[in-house]
């Protein structure tokens, strides 16, 4: 498989409460969510089934403005007040934190895919 193609693709699907879903499609797994297992400091964020047939405890995800720059957001577990942040090191998974709204480390941008336009 190309490094084009390595990470699974993503996407949002907006839920009736304003919450978003994180589709996932691996190529070879098939569509999954992204979501985490235990909500709490230091959780780390896994891919797998979605709902119920999953083992993540929470799928559902605040899109929320950051102050650390004009199209950047945090994704905050919805109903908490942990985010998604990147590690310092490369090559180390994502996991949550407390939310930090100028946090450089959570701050993420939601692009189209470059391959479907979407």
């Amino acid at each position: 498989m190309s490094c084009a193609y390595a990470f699974p693709a993503r996407s949002l699907q907006l839920q009736p409460d304003g919450s978003y879903v994180i589709t996932t499609r691996h190529p070879e797994l098939g569509p999954g969510c992204m979501g985490v297992r235990r909500v709490e400091v230091r959780g780390e964020v896994d891919d797998d089934f979605c709902g119920r047939k999953g083992a993540n405890t929470a799928d559902r995800f605040w899109l929320v403005r950051s102050k650390a720059g004009p199209d950047a957001y945090q994704l905050r577990i919805a109903h908490t007040e942990l985010c998604i942040e990147a590690p310092a090191r490369p090559g180390l998974p994502v996991f949550l934190s407390t939310c930090d709204p100028g946090g450089i480390a959570q701050a993420f941008t939601i692009e189209a895919d470059p391959r479907t336009g979407m």
